[in-house]
């Protein structure tokens, strides 16, 4: 989904985004020009973790294991 302000996309069911070593520097080097806000859910559990980035860094983590 893309709008003039923000963009979203989903991870396919073999969770290959979430696995894949090369999503943090991605989300990293999307932050240099973009503020990011990276969810992820889990689909058999209650677990969730809420990653933001600004300037290329991740600012805030928080991860819930259940």
């Amino acid at each position: 989904m893309r709008t003039p302000e923000w963009c979203a996309f989903a991870d396919d069911w073999y969770y290959t985004v979430y696995n894949s070593k090369k999503t943090r520097a991605r989300v990293e080097r999307l932050a240099k020009s973009f503020e990011v806000l990276r969810l992820v859910v889990g689909d058999s559990d209650d677990s969730y973790a809420i990653y933001h980035y600004r300037d290329g860094i991740l600012r805030r983590g928080v991860e819930l294991n259940a």
